[in-house]
């Protein structure tokens, strides 16, 4: 049986985003019992502000279950069928979930990486950022670095505007 990852932080959850995810969870409560399934926490995740790695994604689905139902393998089929509690939700997003970064220190961080000065990096340069492991968040795969280089070249010329980057982000 898989036992859940242990977290290095956890995302401090203010009353009012609380509030927030509880009203969000709630849409998810198509039974009205409390609960949703384990199948929706993805978009739920997502449906919150978090944006997190498939990877990531996994991970929190794997301690969901066990919170649940800590005999269950995630990988038993039977998981589908795993219901999540808000509490439980709630507990596990937040050692998983990141804390947002600010427009200023998304393009600070870039403005790293801007040899030239010109308030652009190359393409293949943004690239090699969002691909290595210890990128804040978490290194993008294959598909989700092609959607993500899609939407940043925006006038085709290989080169990223950060400054707008970082007011997408």
């Amino acid at each position: 049986m898989a036992e859940p990852k242990a977290s290095t932080s956890t995302y401090i959850v203010s009353s009012e985003k609380q509030l927030e995810i509880q009203e969000v969870f709630g849409l998810f409560d198509i039974e009205g019992n409390g609960t949703v399934s384990i199948n929706d926490v993805t978009t739920l995740v997502r449906a919150v502000g978090q944006t997190p790695s498939e990877a990531k994604i996994k991970q929190m689905k794997a301690d969901m279950i066990h919170a649940m139902s800590p005999e269950m393998d995630p990988a038993d089929p039977a998981a589908e069928d795993i219901r999540v509690t808000f509490p439980k939700f709630l507990d596990v997003f937040t050692k998983h979930a990141e804390s947002p970064m600010m427009e200023e220190d998304i393009y600070q961080a870039f403005k790293v990486f801007d040899k030239t000065g010109t308030g652009y990096i190359p393409i293949g340069e943004l690239k090699k950022i969002m691909t290595v492991a210890g990128t804040p968040g978490e290194a993008l795969n294959e598909d989700e670095l092609e959607s993500f280089v899609s939407e940043c070249n925006t006038n085709k010329d290989g080169m990223v505007n950060y400054r707008e980057l970082a007011k997408k982000l």
